[in-house]
C-alpha cells in the first residue's frame, strides 16, 4: 500500500512538472515571436524610410 501512495504521488508530481515545463516553453515562444515581429516591423519601417519618395521611380519590384 505504501508503494502505491508513493507511485501516485510521483505520477502527480511528474505531471505537474511536465505542465510547468510546457507553460515555460509557451511563454518563451511567445516572447521570441514578439521580438521577431518587432524586428520585422522595424525593418519594414527602415526600408520605407530609406526608399522615401524615390520608390516608384527607381525600385520596380
Amino acid at each position: 500500500m505504501n508503494m502505491l501512495i508513493k507511485d501516485s504521488e510521483y505520477k502527480q508530481w511528474l505531471g505537474e512538472l511536465k505542465q510547468r515545463i510546457r507553460q515555460s516553453q509557451i511563454k518563451a515562444a511567445i516572447r521570441v515571436n514578439s521580438e521577431l515581429l518587432r524586428l520585422y516591423w522595424d525593418l519594414g519601417h527602415d526600408i520605407v524610410a530609406k526608399l522615401g519618395t524615390t520608390y516608384p521611380q527607381q525600385h520596380a519590384w
